[in-house]
């Protein structure tokens, strides 16, 4: 059995010291802003767009985790003033103190009132997002004097006066958690399922718009009492759910359905909310210049303000919903759609200069697996945080797993019989995705490794060779996965029996095939061809000629490349999309479709300030993926059911062919042979539901449709 051993314990001062020396600056912004959130939010120098995790601290659990916690962040200061060569005074941690206690009153009341309002993770996450949205590193210290930013990016000790960010936001968790109250439409109802047992259901009613109903006061004493009310939607609503097995139709007052989140929204489109917030002021004013508005915003009128407030909303609305669809499909990562089976194949190919081997791995047993064991060379009982994949020492390839940054190397332990080396990971490199979780590669044989610091690799690009450096008995790779900090079974991410999954690999994610040049001469030279813009559509044709404008007249191409690169993801992509989209709607920079509706008519889509603008919120938007497939399997959802029809916007059984082109399965058949309106999104009570391989089979069609346009376009 092969072994390996992961770093060497530390204590918790000593840990932080090290970490710090040799972390860049923007990560110690990050660190320290996690820290002083104390809550993990991810923060930058900049507006806040990252997420915020599924399970939040409360304090009031238990009380020896509460004192551990306490003493973790008083201990944290302490190291950190130390570690910077400053003495901190007793008032500057009285500061820092203050700001922990302010922190923990604030999600003691958060969760106090979860509770009252059974608010659900999303919900949370939605308010949450609305207090932390625009706020930087300094707005969650402001007022203890923790820590001061100056320009030179020293970072100083002061203490000041006033509240910080947490005291003030305490007063506006009840507000915004009681818009998510409202009356709604349920239609109670019971189904039977193949076991013959039944099944209760209680789903939200909706318009011909999908849209949930939701009713004032007195709307709803007239519903309960019999009275009505003159709603020909409702009343065609209300006699559906009376047609099913034993439906009846409730009002109730209730915080979990969709009309709570748009109640919500509505409330923070029409209230004044944001208009005060001292963090978000820039964006009013901006507003007001470009329009010739006063500064005085009590002089807007509604609509004005209304335009400033949807923009922020927008911006909410994205970043819930990422942090949504990441969640639930934390199960479907493990179909294995993304990643690769680290080891390679014997055979290699270059391209530009980088080797790839990308053909079946040349070995694919493991010798020992992920979870508790008994460790082969301590002897000691404890987590194997990876899995050993044997391999021949110095020769079988290793190859990134997934695309990402190299984030850690450590390449001076000998390559056998270098116990305790590199922490016991002996060789090793650490790559992190675009969402900051890391695969780790661990006992390489020395002077294999073909990455460093800062590199951008592609997933299946050679990066070494199998070694036995560090805590090993023999040749192997230790591979590791670690999400959101934490160690993860591999197999739940990689498939030694599918190893290069159907679809993946086809289009780069991470980087552009081309050099910078190479890019704007093959765009320039695409956009100068005849009939580029040939579109049958006029709205497609408009657009396409607007992108062309942008691409041939005002530096385009060279603006694409620069704001992808510099964010670690292929440039082509953008461009890959706008053709795909029809470069719909064509106007207002948008040409990517970003947040049009198939029912909308264009006035749902999102409208930019400018080309670069509209770049730059592409790039936000799919860096919190980790690959094409990721990306694709929300961008162009197949859909929750096997609707019936022939509308492609609708999704469904108008893809089954395409997706399945070597034979639709049966149970699909079966689905798809209904009438047209047997299942569609307003009547969903005999869909027969999508699988987890319907939609990794239309991931995959999506992305083959990808890879042959990039073809099209860049050759």
């Amino acid at each position: 059995m092969m072994g390996d051993e992961g770093q060497n314990g530390i204590s918790f001062g000593d840990k932080l010291k090290s970490l710090w020396h040799n972390l860049p600056f923007n990560a110690k912004l990050t660190i320290i802003g996690g820290i002083a959130a104390f809550m993990g939010i991810f923060l930058g120098t900049g507006v806040l767009m990252g997420l915020v995790p599924d399970v939040f601290l409360n304090y009031s659990d238990d009380a020896q985790v509460t004192d551990d916690l306490k003493k973790e962040y008083e201990e944290y200061w302490t190291s950190l003033c130390e570690d910077d060569d400053k003495n901190c005074s007793e008032e500057q941690l009285e500061a820092a103190k203050k700001l922990q206690e302010d922190q923990k009153k604030f999600y003691e009341k958060l969760n106090s009132l979860e509770k009252k309002y059974r608010l659900s993770k999303e919900q949370k996450y939605i308010v949450l997002t609305t207090i932390f949205y625009g706020l930087d590193i300094e707005e969650f210290v402001t007022g203890t004097g923790v820590l001061d930013i100056d320009d030179s990016e020293e970072i100083n000790y002061e203490v000041q006066a006033g509240e910080n960010m947490y005291k003030r936001e305490q007063d506006s968790l009840k507000e915004l958690i009681k818009q998510f109250k409202v009356n709604t439409a349920i239609c109670h109802y019971t189904t039977t399922n193949e076991n013959g047992e039944v099944v209760e259901h209680a789903d939200a009613m909706v318009n011909f718009h999908n849209e949930t109903f939701t009713f004032n006061f007195f709307d709803k004493f007239r519903i309960i009492t019999g009275i009505g009310i003159d709603d020909e939607d409702f009343k065609t609503a209300s006699e559906e759910c009376k047609r099913r097995t034993s439906g009846t139709v409730k009002i109730e007052d209730t915080t979990s359905s969709k009309a709570s989140i748009d109640g919500y929204y509505k409330y923070l489109r029409e209230s004044s909310y944001f208009d005060d917030k001292p963090h978000l002021v820039s964006r009013f004013k901006d507003y007001g210049r470009n329009h010739g508005l006063s500064e005085d915003l009590s002089s807007w009128a509604d609509e004005e303000l209304q335009v400033v407030r949807d923009d922020i909303i927008e911006d909410i609305k994205n970043i819930v919903k990422d942090h949504v669809s990441e969640t639930q499909l934390a199960t479907s990562v493990g179909t294995g759609n993304a990643y690769w089976w680290p080891i390679g194949s014997r055979e290699t190919t270059s391209e530009n200069g980088v080797l790839f081997a990308a053909g079946d791995p040349e070995a694919t047993r493991i010798s020992s697996p992920f979870g508790m064991r008994k460790h082969p060379i301590s002897g000691e009982y404890k987590l194997h945080n990876g899995i050993d994949i044997p391999g021949a020492l110095g020769e079988a390839n290793i190859i990134a797993s997934l695309g990402g940054t190299v984030k850690y190397i450590n390449n001076s332990c000998a390559s056998t019989g270098s116990n305790g080396c590199g922490g016991g990971f002996g060789n090793y490199v650490e790559i992190e995705d675009t969402k900051g979780n890391l695969t780790i590669y661990a006992h390489m044989y020395q002077g294999s490794l073909t990455v460093a610091v800062g590199d951008v690799v592609s997933r299946g690009q050679v990066i070494g060779k199998v070694g036995s450096s560090g805590n090993s008995t023999g040749a192997h790779l230790h591979f590791s996965i670690k999400v959101n900090g934490t160690y993860q079974q591999p197999l739940d991410y990689v498939d030694p029996d599918d190893p290069r999954p159907a679809g993946s690999g086809t289009v780069d994610f991470n980087k552009s095939r081309y050099t910078k040049e190479e890019f704007i001469a093959k765009l320039n030279d695409y956009y100068s061809k005849a009939g580029t813009c040939d579109f049958s559509k006029e709205q497609a044709r408009n657009g396409c000629n607007s992108f062309k404008s942008e691409i041939l007249n005002n530096g385009g191409a060279a603006k694409i490349y620069d704001h992808a690169s510099s964010m670690n993801l292929n440039p082509e992509l953008f461009v890959t999309r706008s053709y795909i989209e029809g470069y719909s709607p064509g106007v207002s920079y948008n040409y990517f479709g970003y947040n049009c509706t198939n029912t909308g008519g264009g006035k749902d889509c999102r409208a930019f300030t400018s080309f670069e603008h509209g770049v730059e919120v592409f790039c936000k938007n799919i860096a919190q993926y980790d690959s094409v497939e990721a990306m694709m399997s929300r961008y162009a959802y197949l859909g929750d059911y096997w609707y019936t029809g022939s509308h492609p916007g609708l999704g469904g059984c108008y893809y089954a062919e395409y997706i399945y082109p070597d034979g639709v399965p049966s149970r699909v058949t079966a689905a798809c042979s209904q009438p047209d309106d047997y299942c569609t999104a307003n009547n969903t009570a005999n869909c027969v539901p999508t699988t987890q391989e319907d939609r990794d089979a239309y991931t995959a069609y999506q992305v083959g449709i990808m890879a042959k346009t990039m073809e099209r376009i860049f050759g």
